[in-house]
Order: structure tokens, then C-alpha cells, then sequence
């Protein structure tokens, strides 16, 4: 499991303030509790928002290094402050040149419990190492500027280093 990761990107129509710079200007981004007012200021805008509470993923849990792909994919997790998250899936080929990750995303309500049917999961491409995340973002919007906060967090589920793609190219 790794820890969370706290995002804030700050814009307006001209300029996009990324973390590194905003570390620079205002506290580290783990720094900000759940709750906290969150606020960024440039020549041009001020905006501000709350900072998220941090979400922590309870299953699936791994059985001999990688969850079951021929049963339903349960998630269940606490934190977040929307209504409706996102979780989804990416399978990566960490050996095969040119092939593109494939990607399954499920934007569901934030009650802590999210099941992925079999028939649905029977589509997705595992690759060598697939990854779970959960993401909650909030968007603030004023006339100039715009503000997004976000906490995501990412759980390693599944790894085949043996495994080909269904066309597979050239090896690195």
C-alpha cells in the first residue's frame, strides 16, 4: 500500500500552478489536515478551498501476492469528502514495447463499498502489474481562477511478470 498522495493545481486562463511550485509558496502538501483551509494567492487571483480527508483502502487484500481474477473485484475503503469518487483499475506491460495500459474506471458513490462484476472485469487486460486507486477531487471555480483538490490513494493488486499481451511486440 503506499501512502496517500495529496494533489492541488491551481489555474487561471493563462497559468497552471503545479505542486512543486506551490510547495515553494505555502506549506508541503501533506502538510494540510482534512478540513484545512487551502489557499493560494498570485498577482493576478486568490483561491481557497478545503483540503480532503485522505482515503484508505480496507480490501481487496492480496492472496499469494495478487487478488482473485476470476472472482468479482470487491473495494472497500473509508475517507473522501465527495458524494461520488472514482476507482479504477490500470493494467501496465512492464516488459512489452508499444503496448498501451488499459484502464477501467468506475465513478461511484462514496459509501465505502464498491463491488466490479465479473462479466466486467472479464474485459479488462490485467497486464503484468495492475494497480487499484481510489480518487476524490473537488473543483473551486471563480471568475478568474480555477482550484482542484485531490487525494488518491493506490494499492498494488495483481503482478505476472510472465504474463504476454493478447498481440504481443517487442520485449524491452
Amino acid at each position: 500500500s503506499k501512502a496517500p498522495l495529496t494533489t492541488l493545481t491551481y489555474s487561471n486562463l493563462t497559468e497552471t500552478y503545479n505542486a512543486f511550485i506551490i510547495r515553494g509558496k505555502n506549506k508541503g502538501l501533506t502538510d494540510y489536515k482534512a478540513g484545512e483551509k487551502v489557499t493560494f494567492s498570485s498577482p493576478k487571483f486568490t483561491i481557497s478551498g478545503n483540503a480532503l480527508k485522505s482515503i484508505e483502502i480496507f480490501s481487496p487484500k492480496k492472496k499469494n501476492g495478487n487478488v482473485d481474477k476470476t472472482l468479482p473485484l470487491k473495494v472497500t475503503w473509508d475517507g473522501g469528502n465527495s458524494q461520488n469518487i472514482l476507482i479504477y483499475l490500470r493494467g501496465v506491460w512492464t516488459s512489452f514495447m508499444n503496448e498501451e495500459p488499459d484502464t477501467l474506471a468506475c465513478y461511484v458513490e462514496n459509501d465505502g463499498e464498491f463491488t466490479i462484476p465479473i462479466n466486467i472485469l472479464d474485459k479488462f487486460q490485467w497486464g503484468q502489474k495492475t494497480d487499484l486507486s481510489i480518487v476524490d477531487r473537488q473543483t473551486i471555480m471563480t471568475e478568474n481562477a480555477k482550484l482542484i483538490i485531490g487525494v488518491t490513494t493506490t494499492l498494488d493488486i495483481y503482478e505476472d511478470r510472465n504474463a504476454t499481451p493478447p498481440s504481443p511486440t517487442k520485449t524491452m
